[in-house]
């Protein structure tokens, strides 16, 4: 398997250390499709992508036809430390 080294933030939504940690980071899709998988929620119990609904691909073809400055926003995710209460 190749290996890739691309710069990143790791992101620790709780100071207990229970929870998952997250590292965003910005690669080209031709990267990331060489080493991510997608693990379809109807094809695994682990899966996390929801199958395709024909109606919602049609919508988005429709939204983005209708006027060349329609677009869809990237994923932000954002976290705040917030201060636990004692």
């Amino acid at each position: 398997m190749p290996t890739f080294t691309i710069p990143c933030i790791i992101v620790d939504q709780r100071h207990n250390g229970a929870g998952p940690q997250f590292a965003l980071f910005a690669a080209p899709t031709g990267a990331i499709s060489k080493w991510a998988g997608i693990r379809r929620r109807h094809e695994t119990a682990q899966g996390n992508q929801r199958a395709l609904i024909k109606s919602k691909l049609s919508a988005l073809g429709n939204f983005l036809a209708k006027n060349e400055r329609n677009t869809i926003a990237p994923a932000i995710t954002m976290t705040l430390r917030v201060p636990q209460s004692k």
